[in-house]
């Protein structure tokens, strides 16, 4: 079981917390006070009401009686009322003028005025009370603004300047390092990853994520939606189902093309970002590009294919040879003896066909024995160029045309020779099948890796018969023995490399090598 003890108490973490503390004391007073206040103030309020309501009452009271009356006792009857209610001074007027007093009228009252039969009756009651609660009020008010006030002065005490400037210090160098942190983790990631916001758009593409999904750098992506920020339309709108959903999705694979049409395959888990309380504040993909090992897959499965063709390949041959020797073994036999001209021209024509049987047994042979490489430092221009001079005197109706730069790579050069043959011998093969003068493009480029390229304008193809080329026996040649290809496949794949064949019926085929070794530096061929 593991404890966590807590952190040593520093001073600047004790000054924190008593801020902290004396921040939510003071915030209570400020609003106990208030409260306090509107409580005394709506007492105040009901306080005055009573002492108006009272004054009135007496005043109706008055009015009665001065109305009951004779004009002879009113002066005794308002010393009567003054005596009986406190009234501190009651007077009849008429017409303006005083007519009857009974009182001083100097000093803080409250005034009442009732009309009567015998004037106007003014009452006169001493403010005393009014003026103590207000009194009351005010004092009370000013006691809880001093305590607010001291309360306010005790916490500035603890948020002195230089405190204040080393907790704003320390925070930004730990902002600072988590930042640092951050930036380091998001460019260790071989894998892209991609982070945005509550409403989908974009916070940041690390380094490896951008060089994936091949995004500019220049344009600043913060702040923009999923869609426009990511060029390749399938992911972004797989990013975008997954946001909508705001549920993880785990190693997800995307088949994508860039816009230069090379294709990708992206492998694409998801997280949602939420909360304490589980409120979704935002979305992280994670995703890596899985093309070279799709590649690797698909390499591995030919090679596999290859294998086992070869195999049942072998074994076939084998008996063909077999029986075909023992077929030219008693044809032998036959023409010891005497044979006029029919049968003579016969058993030629039977040993031709049978010699082309046997030439298609070596080479099914060739095609299943295994091979062992035999590595050296090889030009492949050169190589090129050697292959080209002996066709261009067998078909002097086709032109060559070699372009590219010198490129050095580790192969062995019978091998690649042979599979470059092949290539180059059913390029000239499709375009004299076309029946019309033709040419054949040889292209070389090393970025990223070397690659040879070489495209005829001869009869072509149906491109969904591309697979079955590589099979042995399937060719479209009138006399071809569909051997070609496969042992080119296959010498190309021993080299670590891919062999591909795109085709348009009447308007050629390119076949293009792709070599996964590294390039070796001329001067190491040397």
């Amino acid at each position: 079981m593991v404890s966590v003890a807590d952190s040593p108490l520093t001073r600047t973490g004790f000054r924190r917390d008593v801020r902290r503390f004396l921040t939510w004391l003071v915030g209570f007073l400020v609003i106990l006070i208030l409260t306090l206040l509107l409580f005394l103030r709506h007492d105040l309020a009901r306080t005055e009401q009573t002492i108006d309501r009272s004054h009135a009452t007496i005043a109706d009271v008055a009015a009665d009686t001065i109305n009951n009356t004779p004009p002879a006792n009113l002066e005794t009857q308002l010393v009567f009322l003054r005596s009986r209610f406190g009234v501190a001074s009651a007077e009849i007027t008429r017409n303006g003028a005083r007519a009857i007093r009974s009182g001083s009228a100097a000093g803080n009252f409250d005034e009442v005025t009732r009309q009567t039969r015998a004037g106007t009756l003014k009452l006169r009651f001493d403010a005393g009370d009014r003026s103590a609660a207000r009194r009351r009020f005010l004092l009370t008010m000013i006691i809880c603004v001093a305590a607010v006030s001291f309360g306010t002065v005790l916490l500035l005490s603890f948020l002195r300047e230089e405190d204040l400037k080393r907790l704003h210090e320390q925070e930004k160098a730990r902002a600072d390092d988590l930042e640092r942190v951050t930036a380091a983790l998001t460019r260790s990631l071989t894998s892209g990853l991609l982070a945005a916001d509550a409403h989908g758009n974009i916070v940041d593409i690390n380094a490896a994520g951008r060089e994936i999904l091949r995004v500019d750098a220049a344009p600043p992506l913060t702040g923009r939606a999923i869609e426009d920020a990511v060029p390749l339309a399938a992911f972004a709108g797989a990013v975008r189902r997954a946001f909508d959903l705001q549920a993880p999705v785990s190693r997800v694979e995307v088949d994508d093309r860039h816009a230069n049409g090379d294709e990708i395959t992206i492998g694409l888990t998801t997280a949602p970002l939420r909360d304490e309380s589980g409120k979704f504040v935002g979305f992280l993909a994670l995703f890596t590009d899985l093309t070279p090992i799709r590649s690797l897959e698909v390499r591995v499965q030919e090679m596999t294919t290859l294998a086992q063709l070869g195999e049942i390949a072998a074994g076939i041959a084998h008996e063909f040879r077999s029986s075909l020797s023992t077929i030219l073994g008693y044809m032998k036999l036959a023409r010891r003896g005497s044979v006029d001209d029919v049968a003579e021209g016969r058993l030629q024509s039977a040993e031709k066909e049978a010699a082309l049987l046997l030439q298609a047994i070596e080479r099914l042979l060739a095609f299943a024995r295994p091979v062992e490489l035999h590595s050296e430092p090889v030009d492949l221009r050169e190589l090129l160029e050697e292959q080209i001079v002996p066709l261009r005197d067998i078909a002097p109706d086709v032109r060559f045309d070699l372009a590219g730069p010198p490129i050095v790579i580790d192969a062995d050069r019978i091998l690649l020779s042979r599979a470059i043959e092949n290539i180059l011998r059913n390029a000239v093969d499709a375009v004299r099948q076309k029946g019309e003068e033709g040419s054949i493009r040889v292209r070389l480029s090393e970025t990223p890796l070397p690659c040879l390229t070489i495209a005829d304008d001869g009869v072509g193809f149906d491109p969904a018969e591309t697979p079955k080329l590589f099979l042995p026996f399937h060719s479209n040649k009138p006399n071809g023995f569909g051997m070609g290809l496969p042992l080119a496949k296959k010498i190309v794949l021993l080299h670590g490399g891919n062999l591909r064949l795109h085709g348009e019926p009447g308007k050629g085929a390119v076949a293009t090598i792709e070599f996964a070794a590294v390039p070796v530096a001329p001067a190491a061929a040397e």
